[in-house]
């Protein structure tokens, strides 16, 4: 394999695969990334057995090959050189990368020994476009876990109902947000498919927000065709709690305040609040609500927001981060959050809309 490469053109696909290259791995081989130069197609592809991402890379190809070269000093040499780059093998086992003067020699492995990328048929697929499945992900994501000792926690759940109605669900245990689209595709039974955090956030830094993309259902796998790149996850073996019971749906009192507001202050509570608990407190009454936090540490916050309630007046405590969370990611002026007692879960939503829903447990006083 002999090759020559724009810098820049390198560079991009260098930093595109990076969260993907296994850094950390006894298996030395998901240290690297494939690079595959052929006239008729050039790919770059990286894997961490979860997760694969394989996008078009352009070359000047002066001998056809492929071999795997370490993801993480290749970029390293990149950034600091300044002219385009020729990468070529010069004997088996090493790789030499050179620009101008400049010339690095890397040991390199057989492409033999990197993973097969599964065949996916695209029977059971369906289109998306891309600005709806950001929203889904990015109003998703941030609720699940990631380390939680239950795998399936750090990871979105992907279940459609037949129909063509998508659920996209996160939870932490502690919190619970969903995000509902309805699709085209015709399914004649229930779909339920667990991918993990690292692979969705794979998929939404792809994500440019213009077009459609192709999600094909296989197996043991879930893969999002994205333009000309492809990213791959592996499902997540494992049963999804039922998020379905834990929303509530009887929840009468009713606080809509201005979203900026709640948030501004939920910021301030949280330079007050202790690191670990960071408890905020809200005093609700039928046209204002008392904001405030304490740490004998450190001292005491309080603030008063206007709002509109419904219901006997409440006080109730939560997690500033927790519900800051929940918050941010609402794009409506008003955020509508429905109560029933100081310690029954909460549901959070837009007061406009109603594809995202969140629910967040208070803590106790």
């Amino acid at each position: 394999m002999k090759i020559n490469i724009k810098r820049e053109e390198f560079l991009k696909s260098l930093t595109d695969i990076q969260y993907v290259v296994d850094k950390k791995s006894s298996i030395a081989v998901l240290n690297h990334f494939l690079l595959r130069a052929y006239k008729d197609r050039s790919l770059i592809i990286a894997t961490d057995l979860e997760t694969a991402i394989k996008e078009p890379i352009n070359l000047e190809i002066l001998e056809e090959g492929q071999y795997c070269i370490p993801g993480k000093k290749l970029l390293e040499i990149a950034k600091e050189l300044e002219n385009d780059i020729s990468i070529e093998i010069i004997e088996e086992g090493w790789v030499r990368i050179r620009s101008g003067k400049t010339n690095f020699r890397l040991t390199c492995l057989s492409a033999d020994d990197f993973p097969k990328w599964p065949e996916i048929e695209a029977r059971n697929s369906f289109n998306l476009s891309q600005k709806d499945l950001l929203d889904m992900i990015s109003k998703t994501i941030y609720a699940a876990g990631e380390a939680d000792t239950r795998y399936v926690l750090n990871s979105l759940l992907f279940n459609i109902k037949q129909g063509g109605i998508m659920n996209v669900v996160g939870t932490d245990g502690h919190r619970l947000a969903m995000y509902t689209k309805k699709i085209e595709f015709d399914n004649s039974e229930e779909i339920k498919l667990i991918v993990s955090r690292k692979s969705v956030a794979e998929v939404r830094r792809a994500l440019t927000g213009e077009g459609d993309i192709q999600m094909c259902i296989e197996k043991n796998h879930l893969l999002f065709k994205i333009g000309d790149k492809e990213v791959l996850g592996r499902l997540v073996d494992g049963s999804f709690p039922n998020y379905e019971n834990v929303i509530p749906v009887a929840n009468d009192r009713l606080l809509t305040v201005q979203r900026e507001g709640i948030a501004k202050c939920l910021r301030m509570a949280s330079i007050i609040g202790k690191e670990k608990t960071n408890i905020v407190v809200f005093d609700i009454g039928p046209s204002s609500m008392t904001v405030s936090a304490s740490n004998p540490e450190i001292g005491e916050f309080k603030d008063e927001l206007p709002v509109k309630f419904t219901g006997e007046p409440i006080r109730i405590a939560f997690s500033a981060r927790l519900l800051l969370e929940s918050i941010n990611v609402i794009e409506s002026e008003n955020v509508l959050i429905k109560m029933k007692e100081p310690l029954t879960p909460v549901l959070i939503v837009s007061d406009r809309e109603d594809e995202y829903r969140s629910v967040v447990m208070p803590v106790r006083l």
